[in-house]
């Protein structure tokens, strides 16, 4: 399962303008990918200092420490807003709300997702309903849906202020995380009888990723910088 993250660029109606993305193989340390991130971000800012930053990832604890530890307040010197993935919190949602109301289950889980978006503290609210449920215990198939909504919401309530990111014109979805795990991935490094070891796989990523940033030209220079040298014609 290798590394991926991206830094994008949006504009005010939260439409995506440019991606820059980051890929490291299994083996690797992602706190050096935050630091990547930490750099780009901060170069950004020293040109565009209103630029608003927001962390959005899914509930992977590991990268949100990570994150969090490389950009916030301190080390940007700006405010840094963190949203957990919408989509990853409807999901766990829809499957609880199959337990707490068969019949009704749609319905419920589309009053839940209107409540995030509109709503401050919908988020607790919605956990007491489903804790008062009763049926934290219910279990379908190998699963515990109620008890994955309950658990997924306590430790990620601080990072669900949708509506107030919405008002803030911030991204609430991760989908640019995801499709660079896609095409940076997926389509380079999955492709049928490949195998690859780690160096091998990590300079094929870093160049994929360049090729997808469209830093290509600027990487190329930096890389072959070294490798020129001064000739002079012979006599």
């Amino acid at each position: 399962m290798a590394y991926c993250a991206t830094v994008s660029l949006h504009d005010e109606a939260r439409e995506k303008l440019h991606t820059i993305r980051y890929a490291r193989m299994p083996q690797s340390d992602p706190t050096e990918l935050a630091e990547c991130l930490q750099s780009d971000v901060f170069r950004l800012l020293e040109r565009r200092p209103d630029l608003k930053v927001c962390l959005v990832a899914d509930g992977a604890e590991e990268m949100w420490n990570v994150l969090e530890t490389h950009l916030n307040k301190d080390t940007l010197e700006t405010r840094v807003d963190s949203v957990l993935d919408f989509y990853h919190l409807i999901e766990k949602l829809g499957a609880a709300a199959h337990v707490v109301d068969p019949d009704n289950a749609a319905k419920l889980r589309g009053e839940w997702k209107d409540r995030l978006l509109k709503r401050a503290n919908a988020a607790e609210e919605i956990l007491r309903e489903i804790e008062a449920s009763g049926l934290e215990d219910v279990a379908v198939g190998q699963d515990k849906p109620v008890r994955a909504a309950i658990t997924y919401i306590r430790h990620h309530k601080h990072r669900m202020h949708y509506a107030r990111a919405l008002r803030r014109r911030l991204p609430i979805g991760s989908g640019n995380v995801e499709a660079s795990c896609k095409s940076l991935v997926e389509v380079r490094m999955k492709r049928s009888g490949s195998r690859w070891k780690e160096a091998s796989g990590q300079h094929i990523l870093q160049l994929r990723a360049l090729a997808t940033s469209d830093r290509w030209d600027s990487g190329m220079k930096l890389a072959l910088k070294t490798l020129r040298r001064a000739v002079r014609r012979a006599a």
